[in-house]
């Protein structure tokens, strides 16, 4: 016959490392009688701390050790703990803190400190007050959902800089039955002065949504855009700006779904752009979000996020040339991928706007849909210790393949500034790659790309093995006339000993930009046919006057004329030199063309001739 003896603790016990049990049995004949001596392990560690209230010291818990992973922790009311304390005097101090799970009792307050992380296996229940910095990070690892009658306190600051007209984009950390509102995050800002994104309206492209922040409780998983609180002032503006946003409620944990929605319009047009955002209270890794199998063929492999940016000062250094007394910075959205991330400030290098493979808690961000469905969040994609800003600089991700990026940028003289990757890379090919390729998305004073066939890209992935023949079509918008400059911010080491070179075909130009950035001057408009990144000093399949025998130009009765020997002439375009379209003709079609209706005035004009064999050359005239 078998016994099942239940072997109870009292009180006084639970201060103990471990139990020991005797179970004295006998038979009812008194012939024989076994006892039996076991132990039984505490995994409960109790709060009992009175003076000290940092969690890692062994003395403020019973039994008198540090929690484990492999713990359960119960916390009293009427006690604050910290993760860690830092008190006046000590340096900070950073440091982890591991539980199975936690019972936080009502009156009890728990505060992870900014920097720092707390790591749960199970879940927490909330009776009282999880306080969690800024900076600081909760991360869980199983599928349970939180509970409790408490809150927690998630608190978000915005980096430095916010002007009143500035939108911060944010997504919530606290679940949806915690009723947390957007008038919640920022109860000061106006009324319509929050959105949402909407992918396609009324069949067209999307646009912003206003919503109410009294009745919209944020929903986890999704973005929304909320500008600065009207109690921040002119005078308040850069650099010393932030504000603190505050999620109360109880926190997201395990798997949190987002619908993504795509339009009926052809693929190329702005109907499936889906805004989501980090759900947790702790950074996610992004291309754990991307690999995800479910997301994969939901979204494209690219992320978008809006930054914002300081107005032009000494303070912020120019990283390649050297060459600016002033940089600056604007809003832009900067864009990140398995291959590399732009930059919306010239001076990424030293800390500028260039997110990292990791989302920040409370961050926002955009996606492109590829079909309709649910993206999923889990915890697996949760990591510690990358909590620390919206955006963070990092040039290299956690990708393990070969690559071999150029940064480009693109500024002009009055704060405009965009700027693109060029990457060769393992798996890359000429045509659309998702994860590395990005699309080009918004951009300010100016937006830089490069061309493919089909798309206008910010992030472009290139085949491997690289190749010193190849050229790559670049374009641009600029919405007013201005003088511009294309450069180099920083490179990988494949092309630390490369000639690279810009060509102006407006001009017939082809600069080393390695040397000195190329400037330029062009009147408003999109220009996709000016210039192409090229590693050789050679014009290829723009040729000289002399090697195209029987094609020329001259002046005759004040008109400008082309004749062609060699071959039919398709089209010609003719510019001033700072770049200006004074004449164009698509579809001359002829061996002999004069163009009348540009004024003589002795000046240089630059004339490209495109003929039907598809070569091209670049002439200058006197005219």
């Amino acid at each position: 016959m078998r016994h099942t003896v239940y072997a109870i603790p009292n009180i006084s016990q639970l201060e103990e490392a471990q139990f020991d049990f005797t179970i004295n049995g006998s038979f009812a004949n008194g012939c024989g009688n076994n006892n039996l001596n076991f132990t039984v392990s505490n995994n409960t560690r109790i709060w009992s701390g009175v003076a000290i209230y940092d969690w890692d010291t062994a003395s403020n818990w019973k039994p008198a050790m540090v929690p484990t992973a492999d713990n359960c922790v119960i916390i009293d009311a009427g006690t604050h703990i910290y993760i860690p304390h830092n008190r006046a005097g000590i340096p900070p101090r950073l440091y982890d803190a591991y539980a199975r799970n936690v019972d936080l009792k009502a009156g009890a307050v728990l505060e992870v400190v900014s920097g720092n992380n707390l790591t749960v296996t199970e879940a927490i229940n909330i009776d009282g007050s999880l306080d969690i910095n800024d900076n600081a990070s909760l991360i869980q690892i199983n599928n349970i959902p939180n509970t409790g009658l408490g809150s927690a306190n998630i608190d978000r600051v915005t980096p430095n800089g916010m002007d009143i007209l500035d939108y911060t984009y944010w997504s919530s950390a606290v679940t949806l039955a915690s009723n947390f509102t957007l008038n919640d995050l920022s109860p000061n800002t106006p009324n319509g002065l929050y959105y949402r994104w909407q992918p396609s309206v009324g069949g067209n492209h999307g646009n912003w949504i206003s919503v109410d922040p009294n009745i919209t409780n944020m929903q986890p998983g999704l973005g929304y855009i909320v500008r600065a609180p009207s109690d921040i002032t002119n005078t308040d503006t850069y650099p010393n700006n932030a504000y603190s946003g505050r999620f109360e409620g109880i926190p997201n944990n395990g798997n949190i779904t987002t619908p993504i929605s795509i339009g009926s319009l052809p693929a190329s047009d702005d109907d499936n752009w889906n805004l989501i955002g980090n759900p947790y209270p702790s950074a996610i890794d992004i291309v754990d979000f991307l690999d995800n199998p479910t997301n994969i063929p939901l979204v494209d492999g690219t992320v978008y996020l809006w930054t914002r940016n300081s107005p032009p000062t000494a303070a912020t250094p120019d990283p390649f040339y050297g060459d600016f007394v002033l940089n600056y910075t604007e809003n832009d959205y900067a864009s990140v991928n398995y291959l590399a991330s732009t930059a919306t400030t010239i001076d990424a290098l030293t800390g500028g706007q260039t997110p990292s493979q990791f989302i920040a808690s409370g961050q926002a961000f955009f996606v492109r849909g590829l079909s309709n469905g649910n993206a999923v969040f889990n915890n697996t994609m949760r990591v510690s210790n990358e909590n620390n800003i919206f955006f963070r600089r990092a040039s290299n991700f956690n990708t393990d393949f070969e690559k071999h990026r150029l940064w480009l940028n693109l500024s002009d003289n009055a704060g405009g500034f965009s700027q693109i990757v060029i990457g060769y890379a393992d798996g890359a090919t000429l045509g659309w790659d998702r994860g590395l390729d990005g699309l080009a998305f918004g951009g300010n004073a100016v937006t830089f790309y490069s061309l493919t066939d089909d798309n206008i890209l910010t992030i472009q992935g290139r085949p491997l093995p690289f190749d010193d023949s190849d050229v790559i079509p670049l374009g641009f918008i600029s919405i007013d006339e201005n003088d511009y400059r294309i450069g180099i911010d920083h490179l990988d080491d494949l092309f630390i000993n490369q000639p690279i070179y810009l060509e102006d075909t407006y001009t017939g130009t082809i600069h080393d930009i390695k040397s000195t950035p190329y400037l330029f001057s062009s009147i408003a408009g999109t220009f996709n046919d000016r210039f192409i990144l090229r590693y050789r000093d050679t014009s290829l399949g723009i040729e000289d006057l002399d090697s195209l025998n029987g094609i020329i130009v001259f002046k005759e009765n004040e008109q400008i004329v082309i004749k062609s020997d060699y071959e039919t002439i398709k089209s010609i375009d003719v510019y001033d030199i700072l770049g200006r379209t004074l004449f164009t003709n698509k579809y001359v079609h002829s061996n002999y063309f004069n163009i009348s209706s540009i004024k003589s005035d002795e000046i240089a004009l630059f004339l490209k001739i495109k003929l039907i064999d598809g070569k091209q050359k670049i002439a200058k005239i006197i005219f």
